[in-house]
């Protein structure tokens, strides 16, 4: 679970990559010019072409913001090889080598870190389960697998991250 060793999203990505053997991309924002825009590939690059997009969703506004975030992200990295080439040099200057990661996703892992009780396929908010479905057929059209890991936030906990990299081991299989 997230815990209180977690400051903010970015630690908890920050331990996830360094217990999964991947790459922290927590904020760090690759440019689309055919979109003028800039995007944020993932939270935490895994070997394998996993990308795991983690966020807090404590109501259904975050929940939908995550999955559109790893939709947005996944599509434009499956097509553009300008984000592609963008995403080798962001590995490249977290002093990784390119050629250990995939630059175009093959499974979407979607965190999902909730206050003290695990989201379910029964609590997970509607607006967000209909999003879901859609998200993974979408994904699922261009051969890129979905999983959704669920994440306890127990601020009065210890760390159980080697549950996460269990759960993130099993998506990358």
């Amino acid at each position: 679970p997230w815990t209180n060793k977690h400051t903010d999203e970015l630690a908890y990505n920050q331990e996830v990559a360094a217990l999964c053997g991947g790459i922290c991309l927590d904020r760090k924002l690759i440019s689309i010019k055919e979109q003028k825009g800039r995007i944020e590939p993932c939270d935490v690059l895994l070997k394998g072409g996993a990308f795991v997009h983690v966020k807090r969703v404590d109501s259904s506004a975050p929940a939908s913001h995550l999955l559109s975030q790893a939709l947005v992200s996944t599509e434009i990295l499956t097509y553009d090889t300008e984000a592609q080439h963008a995403l080798k040099q962001i590995i490249k200057n977290a002093v990784h080598n390119p050629e250990d990661y995939e630059c175009k996703p093959k499974k979407v892992v979607i965190v999902m870190v909730k206050d003290k009780q695990a989201l379910t396929a029964d609590s997970l908010y509607t607006f967000t389960q209909v999003n879901l479905g859609r998200h993974d057929k979408a994904l699922s059209s261009r051969g890129v697998g979905v999983y959704v890991v669920p994440v306890v936030r127990n601020v009065s906990g210890s760390s159980d991250a080697g549950e996460l990299q269990e759960r993130l081991n099993d998506a990358q299989q």
